[in-house]
Parts: structure tokens; C-alpha cells; sequence
């Protein structure tokens, strides 16, 4: 990937574990293995991705947390099923990817 900044080129080249330390490579880690408990053993059943909500409940601004709530129930309820399954899948994969590259990089 190459920036153009005023005539200045900044050119990255994409490297793999150059700047995750031990220390860092624990913590991630230790958040990915978190996040898989928390994927099989949820606090709440059904509970579903983000994105797609925040991008509907967003659009307009709420007065009251009440009003808010009603959106986002009314956009949880519109979700196709599929959609929050095939998310839910995708995300619970690279969280084992991290898990099984002990917290490194993974592809």
C-alpha cells in the first residue's frame, strides 16, 4: 500500500510479528480466550453482532433511552437469522485462530 502525502511516498510493507512483543502476544491471548467463553457460554442467549444495528439505530438521534431501546429491539428483530449465525460463526473462527496461534499472528 502506498500513501501520497504532498508529494512524500510512504510505502508499508505488511510483516508478520515484527511489532508484537511477548508481553503483547499474552494479552491478546488471554482476551481471544475470553471471547471464546463468552461465544459458547453467552451471559444472555441470542445475543447478536453489532454493525448492522448501530448502522439502522444511528441514522436518527434519541431523546430517551426508552425511545433507544425500541429501535434497537425493533432492528434485533428484522435480522435475518442466517446473517447473525453465518457472523457469529465467522467471528468465533478467528478468535480459535488466535487461540491456536498462542495469541500470535495468524492468516
Amino acid at each position: 500500500m502506498v500513501l501520497n502525502d504532498d508529494l512524500r511516498y510512504f510505502s508499508y510493507e505488511r510483516r508478520g510479528g515484527h511489532l508484537l512483543t511477548e508481553k503483547g502476544r499474552e494479552r491478546r491471548l488471554e482476551i481471544a480466550k475470553k471471547l471464546l467463553n463468552l461465544l459458547k457460554h453467552p451471559v444472555e442467549p441470542g445475543t447478536a453482532p453489532n454493525g448492522a444495528v448501530e448502522q439502522n439505530t444511528n441514522r436518527t438521534s434519541s431523546n430517551t433511552m426508552a425511545e433507544l431501546m425500541v429501535k434497537i429491539r425493533s432492528v434485533f428483530a428484522a435480522l435475518p437469522r442466517e446473517i447473525v449465525a453465518r457472523a457469529c460463526s465467522r467471528f468465533r473462527r478467528q478468535v480459535e485462530a488466535v487461540i491456536e496461534a498462542e495469541g500470535g499472528y495468524f492468516e
